[in-house]
Formats: C-alpha cells, sequence, structure tokens
C-alpha cells in the first residue's frame, strides 16, 4: 500500500498540474515564440511539480504546499502565456480549486470511517498508512483530469464571449474559495471529523458547484443564441446579395440579346448608305450601354460587385457615397468579405438615413499598401451610441434582438484572421477600420 499510495500521489500531482496548464491556456498562446523561454518555462513547472511531490515523505498532502503551488503555477502562466488575466484566473482556479475541494472531502471520509485526526492520518510521521479510499480517491482525479483534457480537445475550460463574464465567474470563485477555508481549517484538522460536517460540507459544495454550472450553461446558451441570430442575419444578407447579383446577370444577358437586333439594324444602315443615322443610333446606344455599366473599383470582382450593390442602396435612400478604392489582392474569403462590407454599409445607410439632407454622406475607402488590407468607412450619426463591453449597439428601432450584430459578425471574421478592428465616436462620427495582414507581414511581425 505504501509504493501504491505513494506512486499514486505522484501521478496525481503531475496530472493535476499539467491538465490545469491545458485547461486554463490552450497551446497557441505562448508569449514568446523563443527556444529559451520555453525551456525556462519547463524549467519552472518541472520545479513546482518537484517541490510539491518532495513532500510526500513529510505528509501525505498538505494543504498550505497545494495553495503554494497553484499560485506558482498560476504567475508563471500569467508571465508566460499572453491571455486575459481574468480568464486564466477562472479556468486555472475552478479547476484546481475542484480538486483540491474533492481530496478534502475524500479524506475527511476516510477520517470519520476510521476515527481518526485529520492532521494524524496526513503526518507521515506518525505512522498511519495509506488508505484505500484515498488510493481511490487520487485514482479518480488522475482519470477524471484526463477524460476532461481529452473531452476539451486543447479548447479551454470556459469560454465566454464578453471579457466581463469572467470577471464575474472570478468573483464567483474567490467566494467559493473563501467558503472552502472557512470549513476546511486547522481546527478541523486537529479534531474528529463528524458525519454531520462531512455532510454539509458536501450539501454547500455541490450548491456552489450547481450553482456555476448553471450560470455557465445560461450563458453559454445566450451566447447560442447570438450566433444563431448572427449566422440567420448573415444569410439574409448574403441572399439579397445573391438575388442582386443574379440581377445584374440577367440585365447583362438582357443587353446581349438585344445587341443583336441593334447590330442587324446598323449594318442595314450602313448598306444603305445611312451614315448620319447609324451615327446617331450608335451615339444613342452607347450612352445607354454607359449608364447601365456598372463602375469596376478594383481588381477584385466580388468587391466590386459588392460596391455597385451597396452604392445603389444608398442611393435609392438619396445617400452620397465617396469611395475612394485601390485594392489587388484580398486574404479574406470572398463570402466573409460580403459579410464585411454588408455589415458595415448596413450599419452606415441605417445611420444616415434619417439624417438632414446634408449630413446623408457616407466616405468608404480601401487601401491595400505592402500587403495589408485596410477597410475604413465613416458616417455622421445622431444621438448616443450604446456600447456594452467595447461592442457597440445599432440605433435601429425594429427587432432589438439583433442589435450590434452586425459589428460582432465582423469582429470575429477579424479575429478568424488575426486582424485589427478599430471602432471610434468621437464628435458624432462614426468610424471603423479593419486591418487584414498576408502571412507575410504576420510574420515579420511576430518575429
Amino acid at each position: 500500500m505504501e509504493i501504491a499510495g505513494i506512486t499514486l500521489r505522484v501521478l496525481e500531482i503531475i496530472t493535476v498540474i499539467l491538465c490545469g496548464i491545458r485547461l486554463a491556456v490552450p497551446p497557441g498562446h505562448f508569449r514568446w515564440e523563443r527556444l529559451w523561454t520555453k525551456v525556462l518555462y519547463w524549467i519552472l513547472i518541472i520545479f513546482w511539480i518537484t517541490f510539491n511531490a518532495g513532500n510526500i515523505y513529510f505528509f501525505k498532502f498538505s494543504s498550505l504546499q497545494e495553495i503554494i503551488v497553484s499560485i506558482g503555477v498560476f504567475i508563471t502562466l500569467c508571465i508566460f502565456f499572453d491571455t486575459y488575466f481574468w480568464q486564466l484566473f477562472v479556468q486555472f482556479f475552478i479547476y484546481n480549486y475542484t480538486v483540491y475541494i474533492f481530496r478534502f472531502l475524500y479524506v475527511f471520509t476516510l477520517c470519520y470511517v476510521e476515527h481518526v485526526h485529520m492532521q494524524n492520518y496526513i503526518t507521515v510521521a506518525d505512522g498511519l498508512g495509506w488508505h484505500w479510499i484515498q488510493l481511490c480517491g487520487m485514482a479518480v482525479t488522475i482519470i477524471v483530469s484526463l477524460c476532461l483534457c481529452y473531452y476539451m480537445h486543447g479548447g479551454p475550460l470556459i469560454h465566454r464571449q464578453y471579457k466581463k463574464d469572467y470577471k464575474y465567474l472570478a468573483v464567483f470563485v474567490i467566494f467559493e474559495i473563501f467558503i472552502g477555508e472557512s470549513l476546511f481549517n486547522n481546527d478541523v484538522a486537529g479534531d474528529f471529523i463528524r458525519g454531520e460536517y462531512i455532510l454539509f460540507s458536501t450539501i454547500v459544495f455541490v450548491c456552489l458547484f450547481s450553482l456555476l454550472s448553471a450560470i455557465i450553461f445560461y450563458k453559454g446558451y445566450k451566447d447560442m443564441r447570438y450566433q444563431q441570430q448572427i449566422s440567420d442575419m448573415n444569410f439574409e444578407m448574403l441572399k439579397k446579395q445573391y438575388e442582386t447579383i443574379q440581377k445584374m446577370y440577367t440585365e447583362k444577358r438582357m443587353m446581349l440579346h438585344d445587341s443583336v437586333h441593334q447590330d442587324v439594324l446598323m449594318l442595314e444602315y450602313l448598306e444603305n448608305g445611312k451614315y448620319r443615322e447609324a451615327q446617331m443610333y450608335f451615339e444613342k446606344k452607347l450612352a445607354v450601354t454607359k449608364k447601365k455599366s456598372k463602375n469596376r473599383y478594383t481588381g477584385i470582382e466580388v468587391l466590386n460587385l459588392m460596391l455597385n450593390y451597396e452604392i445603389e442602396q444608398a442611393e435609392e435612400k438619396t445617400i452620397r457615397v465617396n469611395c475612394a478604392v485601390e485594392a489587388y489582392l484580398c486574404p479574406v474569403d470572398e463570402t466573409e468579405l460580403c459579410i464585411i462590407m454588408g455589415n458595415l454599409f448596413d450599419n452606415a445607410i441605417e445611420a444616415v438615413k434619417d439624417l438632414p439632407d446634408e449630413q446623408r454622406q457616407i466616405d468608404f475607402a480601401i487601401q491595400n499598401p505592402n500587403g495589408i488590407f485596410r477597410i475604413e468607412i465613416l458616417n455622421p450619426y445622431e444621438g448616443e451610441r450604446r456600447k456594452i463591453e467595447h461592442h457597440y449597439l445599432t440605433t435601429k428601432k425594429e427587432n432589438t434582438e439583433m442589435h450590434g450584430l452586425g459589428l460582432m459578425s465582423v469582429q470575429k471574421i477579424v479575429e478568424k484572421y488575426d486582424g485589427l478592428i478599430e471602432i471610434s465616436d468621437e464628435d458624432n462620427v462614426f468610424r471603423v477600420v479593419v486591418s487584414f495582414y498576408d502571412e507575410e507581414v504576420r510574420d515579420s511581425a511576430g518575429t
């Protein structure tokens, strides 16, 4: 039992620390991609594992040492990983403190069963061997931790859409730690454990974890609803854009069909020597063609179609669009580019359509210098822009559930391509700048 206890305890320490790191900071968030920093990071992690494991020869487990090691590993992660502090705090301590509480509960249980002081049991010098309940508890901890890491597939333990959610959860975690330290203190460790106390502690923490799970699932449900609304909105927008493109294609086919008959008439004029009539007819046809033809702003066909569509929508509402576009390559998928353009223009048109005539103006620009694809759109607005956690809400009166989803959709695409988005609303001018970078620019910026 002695060898089994020491072996399981060492495996538990290694598993809890490494799984805690994996669940707190998924791969890809390391702050410095240099060999010596990675070596230094792993030296520190091995140090904390060794420091915790070395205490086995004195105590079967030590709450003080567990706290010291947890704080030490957490500080190490804060230094070496580029992750939002409160997100890291919540993910790391929810997992580690859950393991900590579970360990206390099964040690409480075995002390109650054997009617021994907890301090006497965990102190190796007192001569009490490893109990089968603790061996089973450590085995359960190892198996559940490994299964949890496998199930998450390298993803974070808890993912929230807004950073403020992590702050709320952090308050809950701190409250949970406070309750835990109140229940599991030195007075309890030095006295006989009563069954009522174990039952009370179990009920308290089951209620706390149930409340935490309910909060997380509720927020997850709200996030799913937002995602569904964004998907529905993007689908409707792409559907309108497809119908417009199909209409433009039909018009071109009709122009081609009509031109056959027009060419026959032109040939007849020329054959009969009616050159003046032929010239007048040709000038009239050319004027009609110029009027119907669409502008070509860039060398990117889908961008030309989107600009023609959005500018046409704005002009129908007597909104002037100042367009300055110079683009050759776009690092974004065509469908996602349509979503970005559609959302930015829809928000701008919605903001200015009810303004006085002299203010109905949208300034739009695209630049493509040195591997950077930069979109900028500005529009005036009236009133105050509502903002929640850096997310702007639209001024639309209808369908309030869709408020702000357009910009959120743009932000998600920007995050997907590791781009940047800047939003400002100074002097009653709303400005959005979206920047994407090709691989060479991103690599050079990373080094």
